[in-house]
């Protein structure tokens, strides 16, 4: 999934997950979204502060995201609205990326 560009909206991911499964990788949207948001989230990050300092990890359930320093310590993190952030992204891809936009202005001064 990594080597596929980062989906903006719900539609892309599907297509990607279509696409993977002809090039034959069992993937379900789910697990798409899950990393779609992930490498998102570290590319805004990345992008914002011109270098790989910080590290995006799902949390231990799975539900919300979470940011680690370069000292391996934890922060921040995205919460979801619902009841995780796949599901966030299901009902509103969109407010999820501004959401993850609003965090980082609040998790990174810069």
């Amino acid at each position: 999934m990594d080597q596929l560009d980062i989906a903006e909206d719900l539609q892309q991911v599907k297509d990607q997950v279509a696409i993977l499964g002809a090039r034959g990788y069992d993937v379900t949207l789910d697990e798409a979204i899950a990393s779609t948001l992930k490498r998102g989230l570290q590319e805004m990050i990345d992008h914002r502060t011109d270098g790989s300092y910080y590290t995006v990890k799902w949390s231990a359930n799975g539900k919300r995201l979470e940011v680690f320093d370069i000292y391996r310590d934890r922060i921040g993190q995205v919460e979801p609205e619902s009841d995780s952030l796949v599901q966030d992204f299901h009902n509103s891809d969109q407010l999820v990326w501004n959401r993850f936009d609003i965090a980082l202005r609040q998790l990174i001064s810069r």
